[in-house]
């Protein structure tokens, strides 16, 4: 990513999915998410498709294969829904493993 100027700001979720990948691992599967969504968003700036500002992920990967230019509808929502799934199970993983994913009752954190 480095050799690439424009994409050298994405070490940063790699550092964080490396510096935690055995102390924390929710940290890092939620770098691994956030990394495809600023990828997808980086696509679509670059080819200038306006976004809303509260977009789901589907969105923004759906909206990044569109403007590569992949001219099968079919396939772009195929690919998309399917990275999309991963993000969204990569979520809920990260929120059954992490201790601060969307406040845990005091018993959950006690185990």
């Amino acid at each position: 990513m480095e050799q690439y100027g424009r994409w050298k700001e994405l070490t940063l979720y790699v550092d964080r999915i490396e510096v935690y990948l055995n102390s924390d691992f929710s940290i890092s599967v939620e770098n691994a998410k956030a990394l495809l969504e600023s990828i997808g968003k980086e696509i679509c700036d670059a080819k200038k498709v306006n976004l809303p500002i509260s977009c789901s992920f589907q969105k923004v990967l759906k909206e990044a294969f569109c403007a590569l230019g992949y001219p099968n509808a079919n396939l772009v929502n195929k690919i998309s829904g399917s990275l999309a799934n991963i993000g969204q199970e990569l979520g809920n993983l990260r929120n059954e493993i992490s201790p601060t994913s969307h406040g845990k009752p005091l018993d959950d954190l006690k185990n």
